[in-house]
């Protein structure tokens, strides 16, 4: 009885494995950008964040396609807390094109949010 039209089990363990991923990929990403100066350390740091976020990003779209509206919302919980704007130093007009930047973002979220729950069959 698990399967139903919005929330299938294949979907749940893409969902899973994303929320593995996204994290994984994110961190080996910052890891990779700390040692910029030591390319050794680095680069394969960098290309293995970059794999881990390309199979995220794989599985998003997997789930996307078949409209599983549930584990979306549900990769949403979980990236949220890794989108940081504050964390690097911005000056000068590079700020105001990253404010407006993470504005649209967060407002597409939030469309993205409020469409998935006006169609969810369960409310």
């Amino acid at each position: 009885m698990w399967s139903t039209e919005r929330a299938s089990v294949v979907g749940f363990v893409e969902c899973a494995a994303g929320a593995i991923l996204l994290p994984a990929g994110v961190l080996l990403t910052r890891q990779a950008g700390l040692r910029y100066l030591d390319h050794r350390a680095a680069s394969p740091l960098f290309w293995a964040g970059v794999a881990l976020l390309g199979l995220f990003g794989a599985a998003a779209f997997r789930i996307a396609r078949r409209r599983e509206y549930p584990w979306l919302l549900a990769l949403i919980a979980v990236a949220l807390p890794m989108f940081d704007p504050t964390q690097a130093p911005y000056t000068g007009g590079f700020r105001v094109i990253v404010a407006v930047r993470d504005i649209v973002l967060i407002g597409a979220t939030i469309i993205f949010i409020a469409q998935s729950i006006q169609r969810a069959d369960e409310l």
